[in-house]
């Protein structure tokens, strides 16, 4: 605790170490800022590009939020469940390996025709 201090009246009575230190708090507070921008720009990106898909398939807009997050938490839910039931079929790697071999014929297919 007696370096804390010391560290802390070194500082304080040096106004180099002072600058510096309103420098670093600058830099770290605008850090901050521009994650928590960052954060809340994805969030509203990923909410208006839900509205468009409600609107592309047709679905009710919500309303209010609460509406929302009932849409949002129904939509999670179903696509949870779609992919529980991928994994639990078991038969997801052959389809996979299914597709991959379609894709590789039909980009053969596709090269052969030019």
């Amino acid at each position: 605790m007696e370096s804390i201090n010391t560290i802390y009246e070194i500082i304080i009575n040096d106004p180099v170490y002072i600058t510096i230190s309103i420098v670093l708090a600058i830099i770290v507070v605008f850090g901050i800022i521009k994650k928590l921008f960052k954060l809340f720009f994805t969030a509203f990106a990923i909410l208006v590009l839900y509205l468009f898909y409600l609107n592309y398939t047709g679905k009710e807009i919500p309303k209010d939020l609460n509406e929302l997050s009932d849409s949002i938490k129904d939509n999670v839910e179903s696509v949870g469940k779609e992919a529980k039931d991928l994994l639990d079929d078991g038969n997801l790697k052959d389809k996979v390996k299914d597709l991959s071999s379609d894709i590789i014929e039909n980009t053969k297919e596709i090269l052969k025709n030019k």
